[in-house]
């Protein structure tokens, strides 16, 4: 039952406090692909925090043991003690159906989003084997397009894909920074990224941080390709390109250049302070204790009841 409730105030601690955090701290923008990582560290550590909250009210709390004997005897009689009496099972049942509940629905929306994500993909592909034809110097695929716009298909053949539009307004040193950005989302799958954390908002629309998390990695995942962009040139010069692409129309299933435009053309301007190695350490230890931090607080009960001995670990002679 401890172990329960810690997780779920673990959880709902993650949820607000967490994302706040997390939704606020600068180095997210300075460092961007760390930025991503936490938030994934986050998203997920809510999600078995409360599938972990479930299985413990549904199985009793398990002294630890190097005999298994004596941990099955245990076992069974911490079974019988937990469903013995009408609350104890009324609680380790709805433990169980929230743990069940849960774990099924993540798994289903993350499968069809999935699902839908090939099936956008395919159907562009498609698409493009009809309407488009290969640029012969820059190997990326050209639709005729009244409006400037620059989008990649992710897949095990990444495409890139630009409207003829956008190769009349954009120079040469911007196409080719534009191509290095969308090349940066195909090699980060960025995708995958964006296509899990909208399955975990819709998963659990009732919370907060999953919505905050999808926005915020949807505005993380353009900087991280804009900072690889910006390597093959100067920030005028992606800056303009994003002004020209911002209003391109973007098919569903790709990922493009013009988005988020207000918020990555102030960072472009003013480029933050590169992340420290202090800074950088602090992040990758934040996101694994955010993963570690649920198992730990699951298992936490059979260590300290094993080292009380209330059930010693070696059997009794």
């Amino acid at each position: 039952m401890i172990a329960a409730v810690s997780l779920v105030i673990f959880a709902l601690l993650l949820s607000s406090l967490g994302a706040r955090w997390l939704r606020g701290a600068a180095w997210t923008r300075r460092a961007p692909g760390l930025g991503i990582l936490t938030w994934q560290a986050l998203t997920a550590s809510v999600v078995l925090s409360v599938v972990l909250a479930g299985i413990a009210l549904a199985m009793p709390k398990l002294p630890g043991s190097s005999s298994l004997a004596v941990l099955m005897r245990a076992c069974v009689d911490g079974l019988r003690a937990q469903y013995g009496t009408p609350a104890g099972a009324a609680l380790s049942i709805a433990g169980g159906l929230l743990a069940a509940v849960i774990f099924i629905r993540v798994t289903c929306c993350v499968l069809a989003s999935l699902v839908t994500m090939r099936r956008d993909r395919q159907a562009q592909r498609q698409h493009l084997m009809m309407a488009s034809r290969l640029h012969p110097l820059l190997g990326v695929q050209v639709v005729d397009h009244g409006k400037p716009a620059v989008y990649c298909v992710p897949g095990k053949d990444g495409t890139v894909v630009f409207t003829s539009a956008a190769l009349l307004a954009l120079d040469d040193n911007q196409i080719r920074m534009v191509i290095a950005h969308e090349r940066a989302h195909l090699s980060g799958r960025h995708d995958l990224v964006l296509a899990l954390a909208g399955a975990l908002r819709r998963a659990l629309p009732f919370v907060g941080s999953m919505k905050v998390a999808r926005d915020e990695m949807g505005q993380l995942v353009e900087m991280r390709a804009d900072d690889v962009a910006m390597r093959l040139g100067d920030r005028i010069s992606i800056a303009k390109a994003l002004v020209h692409l911002a209003e391109g129309p973007i098919p569903s299933g790709a990922l493009g250049a013009g988005g988020a435009a207000l918020a990555r053309l102030t960072r472009i301007a003013e480029p933050p302070r590169p992340i420290g190695a202090a800074e950088r350490l602090l992040g990758v230890g934040a996101a694994l204790l955010m993963l570690i931090g649920p198992f730990a607080i699951a298992v936490e009960p059979a260590f300290a009841a094993a080292a009380m001995h209330y059930c010693p670990l070696l059997p009794a002679s």
